[in-house]
C-alpha cells in the first residue's frame, strides 16, 4: 500500500477501539465430550460486560469482540454475540411498541 503524497496522520490522540476478548474469562464446564454453549449465567456475564465496556466508551468508539481461532472458542463467542443482539432487539422493539 502507497501512503500519498502530502499524507500525514491527524495531530489528535489516535482513536484506538477496545478490543474484548471471552476466551480466557468465560470458560465452559464440559460436561462429558462436549464444548458448549455456554450456559445462560455465563451469557447473561458476557451480556452485561459489553454492556459496561459500550457505556465506558463515552468517545463513541466501537468495541471489538474478537476470539481465537480454536472451532469451539468461536462457536461459543457467536453464541454470546447473537445472544446479545437478540437482548438488544427485543428491548428496542419493546421501547418502540410504546409508541404504536
Amino acid at each position: 500500500m502507497e501512503v500519498p503524497d502530502g499524507f500525514s496522520p491527524p495531530n489528535k490522540t489516535p482513536h484506538i477501539p477496545l478490543y474484548y476478548c471471552m476466551d480466557n474469562t468465560l470458560i465452559y464446564t464440559a460436561f462429558f465430550a462436549d464444548f458448549g454453549p455456554l450456559d445462560l449465567g455465563l451469557i447473561y456475564r458476557y451480556c452485561q460486560d459489553i454492556e459496561e465496556l459500550i457505556r465506558s466508551r463515552t468517545n463513541g468508539l466501537p468495541v471489538i469482540h474478537y476470539c481465537s481461532n480454536h472451532p469451539h472458542k468461536r462457536s461459543n463467542a457467536a453464541v454470546c454475540a447473537i445472544a446479545y443482539l437478540v437482548k438488544i432487539f427485543i428491548f428496542i422493539t419493546k421501547f418502540l411498541s410504546i409508541f404504536y
